[in-house]
């Protein structure tokens, strides 16, 4: 994404690698795909400690297979919006 956006931050920021690097948008990719490990769980975890510990799910999943968990994820959803605008309570027939 880095090295084939069209987004101006993006380009300012890829711009400014290549520079530092002294290299070009192929050197780019090339040390980006050596450098940079990505662990989603621990990036999920850290991020969620920057935003203040907010409520929520981690699954053992990958994208697709996250369908197998809708009604689990639907049911602790409706739980959570419960909770938050309705202390707890089932809100009134009629409010969806």
């Amino acid at each position: 994404m880095l090295t084939h956006s069209s987004e101006g931050r993006i380009i300012d920021a890829a711009d400014g690698a290549m520079e530092t690097l002294q290299t070009d948008r192929e050197g780019l990719r090339q040390y980006l795909q050596q450098n940079i490990v990505s662990d989603p769980l621990s990036l999920q975890i850290e991020l969620q400690e920057a935003m203040g510990q907010p409520e929520s799910i981690t699954l053992p999943t990958g994208h697709v297979s996250t369908a197998a968990y809708l009604f689990y994820l639907r049911s602790r959803v409706l739980d959570f919006f419960e909770r938050r605008f309705y202390g707890g309570e089932r809100p009134p027939d009629g409010v969806p």
